[in-house]
């Protein structure tokens, strides 16, 4: 699984305690909790297939979905 890089440091200060520095998910929930601050105003959904990062969004109300499914001969392309 390739693994990108966030385009901001999420702020861990002004975040849930509980959040972990050093786990991925939880970076990136932070990250999407800063988004969803900043843009109060937007819709600000998360898309992801991972089960695990689902249940924490379910826990903390982000919203969420999965991605779609592509069609082969679009995936080749």
């Amino acid at each position: 699984m390739k693994k990108g890089k966030f385009t901001t440091e999420p702020n861990f200060l002004n975040s849930l305690k509980w959040l972990d520095l050093q786990n991925e998910d939880d970076r990136l929930i932070a990250e999407v909790l800063e988004l969803i601050k900043q843009n109060y105003e937007r819709n600000v959904i998360l898309v992801t297939s991972d089960i695990n990062l689902q249940n924490k969004c379910e826990l903390i109300d982000i919203p969420y979905t999965e991605p779609p499914i592509l069609e082969p001969q679009l995936i080749n392309k």
